[in-house]
């Protein structure tokens, strides 16, 4: 195999701003979040040089490229030998990496063979990064890259965790930071980079982290929405909340943050047209907050069994019915009355909305009825 006389460089990446939380499911633990940028995804820009003997035509021995060949089905690579233009008689080998040439028409000689190559992040997997938490020598915690292009990265350690690696005392020390590094098994010289620890949010309680954590996070969102020329401002954070595409992009940080800050995220808000609304009103708000509120009713329900809020909607209603129709002896009142328990039935626990809103008409008729004789029996 021939190696490269002079290499492209090796695929890099970036991380920016690195901070640390405490106290975010339990007290004292800790949460560390950064961007991590894998890029360019794709890029021509990449050549390596060869020294290589022909024989009879064909390369003595076939050329292993630095980084692999992002494979588009157009010109992904192309092949010379010092000035001759050798492309079509060279074929790109299963692994993405290897190049060989065969029945080129060079006489034989030694070449400088230069590849030209297609290459970037989207001939590799997010897995081949590795992220790791060190504190001075030690290894305290290590994962994998989220995604590829514009992503997030974190690293969660429980209490327990804090206890076992001796860290309670070491809050805001200098020797803990992050070292990202390529997969060593893909490169033989991979990108490594060693970042430090830009802020330790000092909160007292979990309450305290979870407004500094959801203020932080929005701003890693947003900065993340301007890097990245694919997305426009509210593609992840919105107004009051963290949209849904924003909330895949924070799970692949940390999989646990909607239990740390479950208001911050679209999946905690009642909306049933939430693509319609894109820069709620006050009274948008309020109404979307309400709804958060039965949220937490309906997921209380829930623990104690799955249908516990179907089951008490339509037993409550009933018996609210009946009362109403046994005291106002009115045709009107029971039914209205059972319709309007079913429709706080719908907002607090989230039961069926076709139980609702398919007797909607009828019930609005009996309405119009008892206030239409109201009006004209007076």
């Amino acid at each position: 195999m021939a190696m490269p006389v002079h290499a492209a460089d090796p695929l890099a990446f970036s991380v920016a701003r690195v901070e640390v939380f405490r106290h975010v499911l339990e007290d004292d633990d800790w949460l560390i979040l950064a961007r991590l940028y894998l890029l360019p995804l794709t890029s021509t820009a990449y050549a390596d040089v060869f020294e290589i003997t022909t024989t009879d035509g064909d390369f003595d021995d076939p050329a292993v490229l630095t980084n692999r060949v992002h494979v588009t089905g157009a010109e992904d690579f192309l092949v010379s030998a010092d000035t001759t233009d050798v492309t079509d008689y060279c074929y790109l080998e299963q692994d993405s990496q290897t190049v060989n040439c065969e029945s080129t028409g060079l006489a034989n000689a030694t070449y400088d063979v230069t590849v030209t190559y297609r290459s970037g992040w989207s001939a590799y997997r997010a897995g081949d990064v590795f992220v790791r938490m060190i504190h001075s020598s030690t290894i305290v915690a290590e994962r994998k890259a989220a995604r590829l292009g514009y992503g997030l990265i974190g690293i969660y350690l429980t209490a327990d965790d804090i206890d076992t690696y001796s860290l309670t005392s070491s809050w805001g020390a200098v020797d803990i930071g992050l070292r990202i590094i390529a997969s060593p098994l893909l490169w033989s010289s991979p990108a490594s980079i060693a970042v430090p620890i830009n802020t330790w949010n000092s909160t007292s309680s979990m309450a305290a982290t979870k407004l500094v954590l959801e203020d932080r996070l929005r701003v890693y969102l947003g900065q993340i929405e301007e890097d990245n020329d694919d997305l426009s401002p509210g593609d992840y954070v919105q107004i009051d909340y963290i949209t849904d595409a924003g909330t895949t992009i924070s799970r692949e940080a940390f999989s646990m943050i909607q239990s740390s800050i479950p208001e911050a995220f679209a999946s905690s808000r009642i909306n049933p047209f939430p693509t319609a609304i894109t820069t709620p009103s006050k009274s948008m708000v309020t109404a979307v907050e309400t709804a958060a509120a039965g949220t937490n009713v309906f997921t209380a329900m829930e623990d104690v069994n799955p249908s516990a809020g179907l089951y008490v909607t339509l037993l409550g209603s009933l018996i609210l019915a009946a009362v109403v129709y046994v005291a106002t002896k009115s045709p009107y009142l029971g039914p209205m009355t059972w319709f309007a328990t079913m429709m706080g039935g719908w907002l607090l626990f989230a039961i069926p909305f076709a139980l609702v809103f398919i007797p909607a008409a009828a019930f609005s008729a009996i309405g119009f009825m008892y206030i239409s004789k109201k009006v004209f029996d007076q």
